[in-house]
């Protein structure tokens, strides 16, 4: 089975030095090393798990390979302020493989769009379908069309999907630059 390449999907975000990255569902650390080593030093990556085994775990391996720009925390994903995150101070959040293992997955979206700066990026990477024990189980899958229509609700912006392995979608948004329904009220300038 090819899966999904933790480097590659982080390389889609095009991180820049000295960004802020959350990674919602951290589990064994795939995608928050990736960010690290793409950030290579600069900046700061929060990898944030509801499973407190895997925090540690975590920890452990960054403590391991000295990454200093990194840190493990509980949190819930799927709550609203769940992370603990500070609003508007994330460049980027990635949602690798979270997904199809929470309910409420539309608190994931608006935690998201709560900790990200305007202009911030949102990499969602998950499952296509259910593989025969590798995966979720087929009614826990959460769709390419689910997660489009769920960041379109949340008030997201589609920027581009990509290749994320023969098992998995991968699709990146931006939360918009001006609140939206502001400017919709304001007079306007030619009134």
């Amino acid at each position: 089975m090819h899966f999904s390449n933790p480097d590659e999907n982080i390389k889609q975000l095009g991180l820049r030095p000295g960004e802020k990255v959350v990674i919602f569902g951290s589990g064994a650390g795939g995608h928050t090393l990736a960010a690290a080593r793409a950030l290579a030093g600069s900046g700061i990556v929060y990898g944030i798990d509801a499973r407190g085994q895997m925090v540690e775990k975590l920890k452990k391996e960054v403590s391991e390979r000295r990454h200093l720009n990194v840190r493990i925390l509980p949190g819930k994903v799927d709550t609203y302020g769940g992370t603990g995150v500070h609003p508007g101070t994330t460049d980027a959040v990635a949602i690798p493989d979270t997904l199809f293992s929470h309910q409420n997955k539309e608190a994931i979206f608006q935690e998201a769009m709560r900790i990200l700066k305007p202009g911030g990026r949102v990499l969602v990477v998950d499952w296509k379908a259910s593989y025969k024990g590798a995966g979720p189980q087929p009614e826990h899958v959460f769709s390419e069309e689910e997660a489009l229509a769920m960041a379109k609700k949340t008030g997201f912006e589609y920027l581009k999907k990509f290749s994320a392995g023969q098992y998995h979608y991968a699709l990146i948004f931006l939360k918009p630059r001006e609140d939206r329904s502001r400017m919709l009220r304001s007079p306007s300038p030619l009134a």
